[in-house]
């Protein structure tokens, strides 16, 4: 078939080859290479030791898509008994997030999708069903898959309006990619909508919602107030919090002039500020700039560390550490999410989460939840400092507006949940033969 051809001669070797220059400057692509070295080798050894069981492989590219299919494996190991989860993953920033154990049975590095290499793949793993998150296909591990006559998903579907996917340059080739998918739980009508107009058979596609709504939940519900996290901000108490989340520079140009204008007409206003990427670059940046302002920031490692102690006019901390973010949101009274004035839009959902109101720019059209929070009334969108500056000022003094927000953000959070139970009863609807 000509989709065959064009991915395996032209598409795949030149993604590989970008792949490869980039890892020349980038360290998360170079050990995504070095950690594909002896890929199946490591594979056949780790499934030596997994037992007997059906097996169901489901890949995942990113941290996001982790959170979002957590809750349907969640169910999966509570409720299937003997079945084994096998969990792949692309990015090795993946790696740490994934433990073993509590979604999964065993882990490991996607191989490079070479059609010889998926289909040896394939043999050592030997799955009953392959399921995929979001938008994240590999065409040779599908077409491997139904050539041996394995079944595949793919669930919390999901298309954003300005997808490649939808142009008509590419339009075909995904068209028959989606195709070849079993079923699809899709996260949204809107979602459905766009997967049929693909040219896929509207039987096989089946709105759940999107189960990161539920994970968001769980792990909020799960903190715990007496975590040592939180004791470090015991100094932190007067004015109120402003949490700025996953920002970049393009956020940060944006978001340091808003906040100095507010501290110069006197708003007590605290700062919690963790970067999407906090090297060590970044943060001193970050230090730099607040303190240009006559502001002096505190790093959240020398708090842990008991290197520093808060001071009573701290006004600014800077989380130079990751997978703390979305148990900070619970000190604000107000959050910012970035990536919305570079190109796309971080999470939402976790500041949402605890019920506050939620701020970010522009660049939102990868974020259906974005969208949703606005229309909801629960988040409000800037386009610039001077708007940002005044929205907060709003919010500082409106008490009630504030609250507003916060609790129409929750609201949506509450009517999203049960996309993981919903997906969990049609795995056994269609799926009999391994989840009966």
């Amino acid at each position: 078939m000509i989709e065959d051809w064009v991915y395996n001669y032209i598409a795949l070797p030149a993604g590989l080859l970008g792949y490869r220059l980039i890892s020349l400057f980038d360290k998360k692509a170079r050990l995504g290479f070095e950690q594909r070295r002896e890929v199946l080798r490591d594979w056949e050894l780790k499934l030596a030791n997994l037992g007997e069981g059906k097996r169901v492989l489901v890949h995942i590219s990113s941290v996001g898509e982790y959170l979002q299919v957590k809750p349907i494996l969640r169910l999966i190991k509570e409720r299937s008994c003997g079945l084994k989860l096998v969990l792949s993953f692309f990015s090795p920033s993946l790696a740490p997030v994934i433990s073993k154990g509590v979604a999964s049975d065993l882990v490991g590095y996607l191989p490079f999708d070479r059609k010889e290499v998926m289909e040896r793949f394939l043999g050592i793993v030997n799955p009953g069903l392959i399921i995929f998150s979001c938008y994240d296909l590999w065409p040779n591990l599908i077409w491997g898959a139904k050539e041996r006559g394995i079944k595949v998903l793919l669930v919390n579907a999901s298309l954003a309006e300005n997808s490649g996917k939808l142009k008509l340059l590419v339009r075909w080739w995904f068209s028959r990619l989606y195709q070849e998918l079993d079923l699809i739980l899709a996260g949204s009508e809107e979602d459905k909508e766009m997967i049929v107009g693909l040219g896929v058979s509207e039987q096989k596609v089946i709105t759940t919602g999107n189960a990161r709504f539920d994970e968001t939940l769980i792990r909020i519900k799960a903190i715990s107030e007496t975590e040592p996290l939180f004791s470090v901000f015991s100094g932190f108490k007067s004015g109120a919090c402003l949490v700025v989340g996953s920002s970049w520079e393009e956020d940060e140009r944006v978001i340091v002039p808003a906040l100095a204008k507010l501290w110069k007409e006197g708003f007590e206003l605290k700062i919690i500020i963790a970067p999407h990427e906090p090297n060590l670059a970044r943060t001193k940046k970050l230090f730099s700039e607040f303190s240009s302002l006559g502001v002096e920031p505190y790093y959240l490692s020398e708090l842990e560390n008991g290197l520093r102690r808060l001071s009573a006019n701290c006004k600014v901390i800077i989380v130079d550490s990751v997978g703390k973010l979305y148990k900070l949101y619970k000190l604000g009274e107000i959050a910012f999410v970035g990536g919305s004035f570079k190109s796309e839009v971080h999470n939402v959902l976790e500041p949402a989460g605890f019920g506050i109101p939620v701020l970010f720019g522009p660049k939102i059209k990868n974020s259906q939840e974005a969208v949703k929070l606005l229309e909801k009334g629960g988040a409000v969108l800037v386009k610039s400092s001077d708007q940002l500056c005044q929205e907060l000022r709003i919010l500082l003094k409106d008490e009630e507006r504030r609250k507003d927000l916060g609790r129409r953000a929750y609201q949506l959070m509450v009517e999203n949940q049960g996309a993981g139970e919903r997906s969990w009863k049609l795995l056994r609807e269609h799926f009999p033969e391994i989840f009966g």
